[in-house]
């Protein structure tokens, strides 16, 4: 990278359903990304060539190829913690602060 590059961060706020279905871990999955989501934002604060951290969200409501994608408005936590990690930033406080 050059020292004149920028680096956007992109945290996965989706979950790829099991298949065959399974309810409890598809909530697992979206437990995950839910701790993983201020680890992120962490990141995102520790070096100055981050200049954009975005929830990933695009991949919701569809199948590809038999794999249905469930985005984060089926996972209110998940969506919760990434607003908070969004007023962190637009406040600039670092988040676990």
């Amino acid at each position: 990278m050059r020292g004149d590059q920028h680096i956007f961060l992109f945290a996965d706020a989706f979950v790829r359903a099991s298949n065959p279905a399974n309810p409890a871990a598809d909530a697992t999955e979206a437990a995950r990304r839910v701790d993983m989501a201020p680890k992120y934002a962490q990141l995102a604060f520790s070096d100055s060539a981050i200049v954009g951290l975005f929830a990933f969200i695009c991949q919701d409501d569809y199948d590809e190829f038999g794999t249905r994608f469930l985005g984060a408005r089926h996972w209110q936590e998940l969506r919760n913690r990434h607003a908070e990690i969004g007023s962190l930033i637009v406040s600039n406080q670092m988040p676990g602060k």
